[in-house]
């Protein structure tokens, strides 16, 4: 996920996550002002990024597909191809409106 630390779009999409899903996540932070901001990882890939969060999808069926948006966990497994175990009603209400900083 391409995040800045200042979207309330990628806050949320985090919370969702909970701590031990979130470690299997990649996140770049895209703000300079934001921990762990590298440059380099945003350089090649400014141009696919809409607004926040963005996902990439490089095992998708779609080759490296890129998708802009605050999304609900199901739809996330879905894009990605995640294949172990979720329980979409651990994810609690659904999103009333997603949406994307940019």
């Amino acid at each position: 996920m391409y995040g800045a630390y200042w979207c309330p779009h990628c806050s949320h999409q985090k919370e969702l996550f909970g701590n031990e899903a979130w470690n299997i996540v990649s996140y770049v932070e895209c703000s300079a002002k934001g921990f762990s901001y590298d440059s380099n990882k945003i350089a090649s890939v400014k141009e696919k990024i809409d607004g926040f969060p963005t996902w990439h999808f490089p095992g998708n069926k779609k080759q490296n597909e890129w998708v802009s948006g605050e999304m609900p966990l199901d739809r996330l497994v879905a894009l990605s191809g995640f294949k172990g175990g979720f329980d979409v009603i651990l994810e609690g209400p659904i999103i009333p409106s997603s949406g994307a900083c940019s």
